[in-house]
């Protein structure tokens, strides 16, 4: 992703009813922002062209895929998407803010979850 596509993203966010403000008071929104919308949270950043992300977590706090086209639907439905499988249903935390259908997260659960790990 480029410095153009996040705040491309940032702006059509923003048209779509997304709050925003500055992460840092050092720093301008167009380099790192927070977002929120629904319950929804982003967190962008546009400082060079190596330092760019988007990052979302659902209402449920946890993680969404980030279309690198901003879709508000795509984002929605990506709350039902398991990250192992690609099933689409009822999702559960795996790990600190992963997600996945009931069916994986036995079988990933001591992968992510080990000895020491917290929630």
């Amino acid at each position: 992703m480029t410095e153009e596509q996040v705040l491309r993203w940032i702006i059509n966010a923003v048209a779509d009813g997304w709050t925003i403000e500055p992460t840092y008071p050092h720093e301008s929104a167009d380099k790192a922002a927070s977002l929120d919308k629904e319950g929804y949270h982003a967190l962008t950043l546009a400082r060079s062209e190596l330092d760019v992300s988007i990052s979302v977590w659902g209402s449920d706090e946890l993680h969404v895929d980030v279309p690198e086209t901003y879709d508000w639907d795509v984002m929605v439905r990506g709350t039902r998407i398991c990250m192992y499988c690609g099933a689409v249903g009822n999702t559960v935390r795996i790990g600190f803010a992963g997600r996945c259908c009931p069916e994986c997260r036995e079988e990933h659960k001591a992968k992510v979850e080990f000895s020491g790990w917290t929630s």
